[in-house]
């Protein structure tokens, strides 16, 4: 079997076109066969564009419709991680092609989103694709599936900022036991940003990534007492 995968120059041309208002078929774009399984790739485009079509219909406010759509995504993740042979998940064309099959959902998703952060959305740039959509939800899907109390509570700006930006999606129980405050706190966005920094400083003297889940929530438990006061 094969997966389709795109270059960096090809999709750019893609969505360019449409960012243009001209969008071209996929299939004029020639993609790479490569040895892996196309049908678990073709079915997660599938699932994404259903996803995409079901809850912009919802007559919710956008934020909780984005939150759906995207805890919605990161399940479809866990499906094609599993079905997937890992010179598919480490080829970044692999994911190119993901992101530009599925550019209608992205650009429902990042509708105030324009050219280079487009881009970056979509998984174009190689050194940053923790920052593209299904980047940061690959990360989050390794992180529930240990957990997986954490797995609907969402937030791109939380992830983002407190998970990825901060390297702690490489210690599930450090990212765990800070979701996990945040959450059962009830803590405003404000105040996990100060708890974040406040971790984030320990990071130079102490190796944080090492940390069990009980020395985690120590750590994060200190830095909420000391924003409190």
């Amino acid at each position: 079997m094969t997966y389709n995968a795109m270059s960096p120059i090809v999709a750019d041309a893609f969505v360019d076109s449409f960012l243009d208002g001209e969008p071209i078929d996929l299939e004029y774009f020639e993609v790479d066969d490569q040895q892996s399984d196309i049908e678990a790739q073709l079915d997660f485009v599938a699932a994404v564009k259903d996803l995409h079509r079901k809850e912009s219909k919802k007559l919710l406010k956008r934020t909780s419709r984005f939150d759906e759509f995207e805890i919605g995504v990161t399940e479809q993740l866990d499906k094609l991680r599993s079905r997937s042979s890992d010179d598919a998940i480490f080829d970044h064309g692999f994911w190119i092609y993901l992101g530009c099959a599925t550019i209608d959902a992205h650009s429902w998703r990042y509708s105030d989103s324009t050219g280079l952060n487009f881009k970056a959305n979509l998984g174009l740039r190689q050194g940053q694709f923790t920052e593209s959509l299904f980047g940061r939800l690959l990360v989050r899907m390794e992180i529930v599936k240990s957990h997986p109390e954490l797995s609907t509570f969402v937030g791109q700006d939380f992830w983002r900022s407190h998970i990825m930006r901060t390297n702690w999606g490489r210690n599930s129980d450090l990212a765990r036991a800070f979701t996990q405050v945040v959450v059962e706190e009830g803590l405003k966005t404000d105040d996990h940003r100060k708890m974040a920094k406040l971790i984030k400083s320990r990071n130079s003297n102490l190796l944080l990534e090492t940390f069990d889940f009980e020395d985690s929530m120590e750590i994060v438990k200190q830095s909420l007492d000391e924003i409190r006061g």
